[in-house]
């Protein structure tokens, strides 16, 4: 569902100067029941997805990581980043949405949301 309105909007807001972007963990201050039940869900998620073939999300940034093109990317993100556990999720829905207006960003705000999942609409 998702990749659905990612793909739809991003067409659409592209042609306003917008765009659509998309974080997991990417919280307010969510209840402790609602943070539980967005991480089983997660696991189970995972579990059924490498049960088919998939990538965890690990596995998906190690192989991103073994691309050339991306090579310089990694080396960047590295030199940013290299202080923490780029496993743990450390970005609020306010810093992400904060993040989008200091961009230059006029409008931000949620269009699609399941538990911890969200997608960000932003336009110029």
């Amino acid at each position: 569902m998702a990749s659905a309105v990612g793909s739809t909007a991003s067409g659409v807001f592209a042609l306003a100067g917008g765009t659509v972007c998309g974080d997991a963990g990417c919280t307010g201050r969510p209840a402790a029941c609602l943070q539980v039940l967005a991480e089983h869900v997660s696991r189970r998620q995972e579990q059924a997805l490498i049960q088919q073939g998939g990538e965890t999300w690990a596995q998906w940034w190690e192989a991103l990581a073994q691309e050339p093109a991306l090579a310089e990317a990694f080396a960047e993100r590295e030199r940013r980043f290299h202080w923490r556990d780029h496993g743990e999720v450390w970005q609020t829905l306010d810093v992400h949405e904060a993040a989008l207006h200091n961009a230059g960003f006029r409008q931000v705000g949620v269009c699609w949301q399941q538990l911890d999942n969200r997608v960000l609409l932003a336009v110029r």
